[in-house]
């Protein structure tokens, strides 16, 4: 899944309650920030130093605190990549 990006997202549960197959899953609104997922998995996983890919990720408050944690321990830290 790392490799090929295809991680996936999770939706936020604002009411409880039973779906089925055939329900529709509707976006309310999307974030204002605007942070996809495969942003955050390529700081996740591969260009995990960038500093300016790290602030855009941690801009995004849907993130969840594990996550968080460890992007924030990441831009912390001023590593560079090997590579730049």
């Amino acid at each position: 899944m790392r490799d090929t990006g295809y991680t996936g997202f999770l939706f936020r549960v604002l009411k409880e309650g039973f779906i089925s197959p055939a329900d529709n899953l509707v976006l309310l609104e999307p974030h204002p920030v605007q942070v996809p997922v495969s942003l955050i998995n390529d700081v996740k996983f591969f260009d995990r130093f960038n500093q300016v890919k790290l602030e855009r990720a941690l801009s995004a408050d849907a993130l969840s605190e594990g996550i968080r944690k460890t992007l924030l321990k990441q831009y912390q830290s001023k590593t560079k990549n090997s590579w730049g």
